[in-house]
């Protein structure tokens, strides 16, 4: 590891255990009490009455984790990506035993790797093409299959279908926001480097 990308790595691995513990915290029953009128049209989608919780504040923060991974393995690639998922699962999953359910903390744990280890090698075989589509097309697959375990293992998929159709619909609205966020910090990353 060079000097030069040492601290982006550092704090890239600090921020991946942070948004794991504090998005597990969050997914304990952090309901944001009223969601905004346009996520109205949300109630025919999940059945259920948007203003009656479907929202958990952790659904907003964990999507960050896609766009950590996927700016690391832009700027250092996949080995460094890896090492930053490593990070993310050591610290972040060990602190969620102790600020979240050991279920949901499994349940975290078991997702994260599946779902970031996708986002690596999805983002690696789209990272030639335009540059929006790499970042966007493995953030998003790699969440449907995040979601779907966290939701399956943590509440059971049946019984949290609207959260877990609600927490998709997030991080694609995440993923599409992130791109913005994305092409900054890598023209700033390169820019530095």
């Amino acid at each position: 590891m060079s000097k030069a990308s040492s601290p982006a790595l550092i704090v890239a691995g600090l921020a991946m255990a942070a948004i794991v513990v504090f998005s597990n915290w969050l997914m304990q029953g952090g309901v944001v009490p009223e969601a905004p009128q346009a996520f109205g049209w949300l109630n025919t989608v999940t059945g259920q009455n948007a203003y009656e919780g479907v929202f958990i504040y952790g659904q907003f923060t964990f999507p960050i984790a896609f766009l950590i991974t996927d700016i690391i393995n832009r700027v250092f690639g996949p080995r460094r990506a890896a090492y930053i998922i490593a990070v993310g699962v050591l610290f972040g999953g060990a602190a969620s035993y102790y600020f979240a359910t050991p279920l949901i903390a499994l349940a975290s744990v078991t997702a994260f790797l599946v779902g970031q280890a996708l986002d690596v090698a999805l983002f690696q075989r789209l990272r030639q093409m335009e540059w929006y589509i790499a970042p966007l097309a493995s953030s998003i697959l790699a969440s449907l299959f995040d979601t779907v375990i966290f939701y399956a293992i943590a509440f059971g998929l049946m019984d949290s279908l609207g959260y877990a159709s609600v927490d998709m619909g997030v991080k694609v609205f995440v993923a599409f926001v992130a791109l913005l966020p994305f092409r900054l910090i890598i023209a700033a990353l390169i820019r530095n480097s």
